[in-house]
Formats: C-alpha cells, structure tokens, sequence
C-alpha cells in the first residue's frame, strides 16, 4: 500500500527524475494545439470534411481485413518460398 509512484513504475532508469517531479509526471496530461494557417485554414477543414464524408464502417472492418489479409499474404509468400526452395533442391 505504501509504495511511492517511482516503486509502481518498475522502471529502474527513471532515477534521474526527483520524487517532486514524479509527482508532478502522474498528473500530466498531453493535450495538443495547432495555431499555424494551414492547420486552420487547409488540414482542420480537410479533416472534418473527410470524417463527415466516410461513413463510419470502414473504422470497425478494415483493421480486421488487414489483419487477415497480412496473415493470409504472409502464408502465401511462405508457401512459394517454400515451394521455390523445393524446386531449386529437386533440379540439382
């Protein structure tokens, strides 16, 4: 119960950081801000078109078809080195 957020951490390369600053690390939090023109005038607008225009699908399937079809691709390039490298051993 009694241990300090450095002991939590488990991360013995973070001796550099004084227990002040631990302290102060657990309550940061990032947040993000873009005041440049082309962010407000070209990438903000391109965005929320962009997230208006797509429906919301594709956000829930394509990482599973990618997933599969990287893992199927990958049986498939093993198999025809596998298969290459069997053809080369039986010609010679």
């Amino acid at each position: 119960m009694g241990e300090t957020f450095r002991e939590r951490l488990h991360l013995p390369y973070y001796d550099y950081i004084p227990q002040r600053g631990l302290k102060n690390l657990a309550l940061y939090k990032y947040s993000g801000l873009d005041l440049s023109l082309i962010a407000k005038w070209i990438l903000q607008p391109f965005w929320s078109w962009l997230a208006n225009y797509l429906p919301e699908w594709p956000a829930y399937v394509l990482p599973h078809f990618y997933l599969f079809h990287t893992c199927t691709l990958h049986d498939r390039l093993r198999n025809i080195a596998i298969h290459t490298h069997h053809n080369e051993k039986s010609v010679n």
